[in-house]
């Protein structure tokens, strides 16, 4: 049986569970399961629609396409033609069993409409729900995806409304108009941007990987928002009411100002970078306030703030649709790149990580472009395949 077939196997698994499937893949399916045991207890467990998600995450790590490289290249070097085609069947079954906990916990929440996520859950950076879309996740659970609902719709529950050519959601309302405000959260999958009006007025740019837990109108003597990943914050000023981003165990207290956050759980520290305006940085007994131009670090590791001067734009150029870089390492670079186009960064030499480059990159160019742009500044060569980008090396 071809490669190609056995990549089906996910999909036709999803479709007998949740509907009905064809003879030809009846067939498939059948020929799949006669191959091991394991494949049957795998069928079965799935069947019972429980621990799909451990599955995941248990996998998770395993790209399909790096994967498939990996074992074809050792076939290519140890054995020969022959050997290969006794052996391709086996392999092809074991990669298999490896893509369909991918697969299925992309779909999954397509079809298990009663499947209730925690925020932690879909929230985090490699959520499992494998999001394409900005979505609102409100608060009873309830996921909306923002590129499909109805405005009216979304008005009728959420008390929002949305610009879909702009990617905005907007909660500009009087507070008064609202008895009991409800804390939603805007979820931005890795490859987009949305952004969201609060109900102050206040605009938020939420970047790729990123979520934004906020209530719907602002009663208390506070506006606190929490975040996770990156965001830009343009802050309606209100000096009777301090804005509050809450950041993983670090707030960022302001009255009226210009700022962006990033709070990436993968990164070491928290960057809070300031355009213009004021800001109060606060960590446990600790606090350090700020200017215009500076950057304060905090070190998850250590608890530490650190306060330096830096060129905003470099923190800030993502909002315009673009990257800067200045003398920056490659391992930052290439991390920014993996989370903006949704794809896992390989490294064939370590060292190659602390190569610097300095220049622009667009964000809505496509991946090869700007790797083409990294390669001419640094003479490292890059691989892509569909899910994965491979740091080569220094070219010789």
């Amino acid at each position: 049986m071809k490669k190609a077939a056995y990549y089906k196997i996910p999909e036709i698994i999803i479709k007998k569970l949740y509907g009905s499937i064809d003879n030809d893949e009846q067939r498939l399916l059948d020929q799949w399961l006669s191959y091991s045991n394991e494949n049957v207890r795998l069928y079965e467990e799935l069947k019972t629609r429980k621990n799909v998600l451990t599955k995941y995450q248990a996998f998770k790590a395993i790209k399909n396409d790096l994967a498939w490289e990996r074992i074809n290249t050792k076939l290519q070097k140890n054995i020969s033609a022959s050997k290969r085609a006794l052996l391709l069947p086996a392999i092809l079954k074991y990669a298999a069993i490896l893509l369909i906990p991918l697969a299925i916990a992309s779909v999954y929440y397509i079809y298990d409409t009663n499947r209730s996520y925690t925020l932690e859950e879909i929230i985090q950076e490699e959520n499992p729900l494998n999001l394409q879309e900005a979505t609102l996740v409100l608060d009873n659970g309830r996921l909306l995806d923002l590129t499909k609902i109805n405005p009216d719709t979304l008005t009728k529950i959420s008390g929002a409304h949305i610009d879909k050519e702009i990617a905005t959601l907007n909660y500009n309302r009087d507070a008064d108009e609202v008895k009991s405000p409800n804390l939603n959260t805007l979820v931005v999958p890795k490859a987009r941007v949305y952004s969201i009006v609060l109900s102050d007025g206040s605009k938020i740019w939420v970047n790729a990987a990123s979520s934004l837990k906020f209530p719907s109108v602002f009663k208390d003597k506070e506006r606190r928002v929490e975040l996770m990943g990156e965001a830009y914050f343009e802050i309606a000023r209100n000096e009777q009411k301090p804005f509050i981003v809450s950041v993983d165990g670090m707030d960022v207290e302001v009255l009226g100002t210009e700022f962006n956050v990033s709070a990436y759980r993968s990164d070491e520290s928290i960057q809070t970078t300031l355009v213009q305006g004021a800001v109060k940085i606060k960590v446990a007994s600790s606090e350090m306030k700020m200017n215009p131009g500076e950057q304060v670090l905090f070190s998850k590791n250590e608890k530490k703030l650190e306060k330096k001067e830096v060129n905003t734009l470099l923190y800030t150029s993502w909002k315009e649709g673009k990257y800067i870089f200045e003398y920056q390492d490659l391992e930052s670079v290439m991390k920014k790149l993996g989370r903006w186009h949704n794809k896992e960064v390989f490294y064939e030499d370590e060292s190659t990580k602390q190569y610097h480059f300095t220049g622009t990159l667009k964000k809505y160019d496509d991946i090869s472009k700007s790797l083409r742009i990294i390669e001419l500044a640094t003479n490292i060569e890059f691989e892509v395949t569909k899910d994965v980008v491979v740091v080569k090396g220094v070219r010789q």
